[in-house]
């Protein structure tokens, strides 16, 4: 990863997800805040398969556990189509052993709470 550890990364993602919610000003919904934060980070994303796996994982994470089934439905296929082809081998090694098991558990459990 070029400029982020992972932890940095995610913290990053979930302060954000977090400073929308609470922000009072615009009073987004939570589908509004996924796709700000999709939006948001898109560029990160661009920088490597690690970037793109972390910020979609926290973000798919976010829309599962807070967002309408109609718009989890519709973001579903693509879930899925981002993590049919999740590899281990082809994230950056500089995440220790510990924060790829993190995300891979964290992938498993998006794709098993999908309805």
């Amino acid at each position: 990863m070029l400029e982020w550890s992972y932890r940095e990364l995610v913290n990053t993602i979930n302060e954000s997800l977090n400073d929308y919610e609470n922000d009072g000003h615009y009073n987004y919904t939570t589908e509004q805040i996924a796709e700000r934060c999709f939006y948001e980070y898109m560029t990160v994303s661009m920088q490597g398969y690690t970037e793109a796996t972390i910020i979609y994982a926290e973000i798919a994470k976010f829309i599962i556990e807070n967002c309408s089934k109609d718009f989890v439905s519709l973001y579903k296929n693509e879930i899925k189509e981002k993590f049919r082809d999740f590899n281990l081998e082809k994230l950056d090694m500089e995440l220790t052993l510990a924060e790829r098991n993190e995300l891979e558990f964290k992938i498993k459990s998006i794709l098993e709470n999908l309805y």
